[in-house]
């Protein structure tokens, strides 16, 4: 590429980046995503990009799409911090919280002292009924300075890892997130009735979401 085609090139992906805040401005996530793909096609090498446009399909429930745009800002960047904790929480949007566990995991090990990973991973490990593992995440988020993990640490303290998921659920309710991915995993592994049970309590915290289908 000479010096002018090089030129050219660096002034459409200027008006494109126009064109993405413009859009973002006016809640248009989708044309924001169709330009910002336009842009990596241009130059498939722009870290930056991968990130915003893995922002952007996060926020439209579009999680396979972001994973793989936090992978490939981690392919360019291992040390990318933001895409690390955001490829998480997307696996744990789809309901992969092993995945998310290892990848927090990798996290702490390379950001020790972010409060933010250690008080997430607390929470995958409550989902996973870790529950003194989980206690000891949120300590050492408020050790770190998060105040907003204490009450996990008190609420973790009172359970032990012997009560059964739909004991532990009882009393420290999950989101409907949780509850949704919960009935899931339950349906697939044949349990139809404890799935019903969670989507039930979905419904009833959330009258708003879409029923899922054993309901209808």
């Amino acid at each position: 590429m000479n010096q002018s085609e090089d030129y050219s090139v660096k002034s459409i992906i200027e008006k494109l980046f126009n064109s993405v805040v413009r859009k973002l401005e006016n809640n248009d996530k989708l044309g924001a995503v169709e330009d910002l793909t336009e842009i990596l096609k241009l130059n498939p090498h722009l870290e930056q990009i991968y990130y915003f446009r893995g922002n952007e399909y996060y926020d439209l429930n579009m999680f396979n799409e972001a994973i793989k745009d936090f992978e490939k800002v981690l392919l360019i960047n291992p040390n990318n911090e933001e895409a690390l904790t955001n490829l998480a929480a997307c696996k744990r949007r789809c309901g992969d919280m092993k995945g998310a566990y290892h990848i927090y995991s990798k996290a702490i090990k390379m950001f020790p002292n972010n409060s933010f990973i250690w008080f997430n991973r607390g929470h995958i490990k409550r989902y996973l009924m870790d529950m003194n593992g989980a206690r000891q995440d949120f300590e050492m988020a408020v050790k770190l300075g998060d105040n907003d993990s204490q009450e996990w640490v008190e609420k973790c303290s009172v359970f032990s890892n012997s009560k059964s998921s739909d004991e532990l659920i009882n009393i420290m309710p999950l989101n409907v997130e949780e509850l949704i991915n919960e009935g899931i995993k339950c349906e697939n592994q044949g349990n139809w009735q404890l799935a019903l049970d969670f989507y039930s309590r979905a419904v009833d915290l959330y009258p708003q979401i879409e029923k899922p289908s054993i309901l209808k």
